[in-house]
C-alpha cells in the first residue's frame, strides 16, 4: 500500500468513528489496548532486566562473565509470561476502568449458571428481569410471555 492509500484509509476510519459516534470503538482500540500493552511491555522489560542482571551476577563467578545461557533463559521466561500476564493486566484494567462492562459480564455469566440449574419459570422470570435491570439499567423493565392456552389454541388452528 502506498502512503496516500494509508492516509485515505485512516481518514475514512476517523470519519466513520466521529460521524457515527462510535467512540466505544476508539476507546477500545486506543485507550484500553494502550494501557494493557504499555503495562505489559513495562512489566516484561522489568522481569527481563531483573532476571538478566540478577542471575548473571549470581552465576558470573561459576560460569564466567559472558553467559548467553542466562539471556536465553530470561527470554524464554518472558515469552512464557506474555499471555498469562496480558490476561491478568486486561482483567485488572477492565475491573478498574471498565467496571460496568466487567460487572455486566459477571451478571450474565451468573444468570447462565442459574438457567442450567433452575426449573421454576417464575424464579427464572424474576432473575431475567433482575439481570436486564443490572446490566442495561433501563428506566422500566417488563417481560411479556405468551400464555400457554393461547399457544395451544394457535397450534390447533394450524393443524
Amino acid at each position: 500500500m502506498s502512503t496516500e492509500q494509508l492516509k485515505a484509509m485512516d481518514q475514512r476510519f476517523y470519519q466513520k468513528v466521529w460521524s457515527q459516534g462510535n467512540l466505544d470503538l476508539l476507546d477500545e482500540l486506543l485507550i484500553n489496548r494502550t494501557l494493557v500493552y504499555g503495562l505489559l511491555t513495562a512489566s516484561l522489560l522489568a522481569v527481563y532486566l531483573v532476571l538478566g542482571f540478577a542471575v548473571q551476577t549470581l552465576l558470573s563467578s561459576l560460569l564466567g562473565h559472558n553467559n548467553d545461557l542466562v539471556l536465553v533463559g530470561s527470554t524464554l521466561i518472558v515469552a512464557a509470561l506474555f499471555q498469562p500476564l496480558r490476561h491478568r493486566i486486561q482483567q485488572v484494567i477492565d475491573r478498574r476502568f471498565y467496571r460496568r462492562k466487567y460487572d455486566a459480564a459477571k451478571i450474565v455469566a451468573a444468570y447462565g449458571a442459574t438457567l442450567r440449574n433452575e426449573v421454576d419459570l417464575n424464579h427464572l422470570q424474576e432473575q431475567l428481569l433482575h439481570v436486564v435491570q443490572e446490566t442495561m439499567q433501563p428506566a422500566h423493565v417488563s417481560l411479556w410471555l405468551r400464555s400457554p392456552q393461547r399457544h395451544t389454541e394457535e397450534s390447533r388452528h394450524l393443524e
